[in-house]
């Protein structure tokens, strides 16, 4: 992720242009949440229990999202930041852009959410009827095989992510207009996920 960030800035200062690398991120995420789904597929005890594990995996989820808005959330307030992240008195060049594009990011997300929900499944549906179904001696061979290649897609991904942060230049702009109070809200998130998360856990059992 660093060696990914150090060329693309590099590339940055000679004016160069990657307008795909959202794209095949995005890409590189669906392979991940298919491979996924079919480890979970040929996972009997994960099939077995698909109704009451998807039904607590679900309401933990939606804790978890909800600990993280609640915690960076209140981070913002205490800093007295607004949803761009600007101090009183600060305007930033692109917030307007930004205002105008937020229904047409909402709308990408929630299609990027549906997708994601879809690969999922798919993954798990052929894992469980055409592989487990089918080639029942041959699972372990195929966890392990599996188990590489989501670590290859992951290394790739956070190459990826390094490569798009350097090409855009954006992170240090960000830590100088608003100082390094920025990092409170990655802490902020971590920490109310894993707080409202294990609340969560505890109440329902699981």
């Amino acid at each position: 992720m660093i060696v990914a960030y150090i060329l693309a800035a590099g590339l940055r200062k000679k004016k160069a242009e990657f307008p795909r690398i959202s794209e095949a991120m995005m890409i590189v995420v669906y392979f991940l949440c298919f491979d996924m789904g079919l480890r979970m597929g040929i996972n009997e005890e994960v099939t077995s229990g698909i109704g009451t594990i998807g039904a607590v995996a679900f309401l933990v989820t939606v804790c978890c999202i909800a600990g993280s808005m609640a915690a960076t959330t209140v981070t913002r307030k205490i800093f007295r930041m607004d949803r761009y992240g600007n101090l009183p008195g600060m305007k930033y060049e692109g917030e307007k852009e930004a205002s105008a594009a937020g229904g047409e990011a909402r709308f990408k997300s929630l299609r990027t959410s549906l997708m994601i929900v879809l690969v999922v499944g798919g993954g798990m549906s052929i894992g469980a009827f055409v592989i487990a179904g089918k080639f029942a001696e041959h699972l372990q061979s195929f966890d392990d095989l599996s188990y590489i290649g989501l670590v290859i897609m992951l290394c790739i991904l956070l190459f990826l992510v390094g490569f798009d942060i350097g090409a855009k230049g954006s992170i240090f702009e960000t830590i100088r207009r608003v100082g390094f109070r920025v990092l409170a809200f990655p802490v902020a998130a971590i920490a109310g996920t894993m707080i409202v998360g294990t609340i969560a856990y505890l109440i329902l059992g699981f």
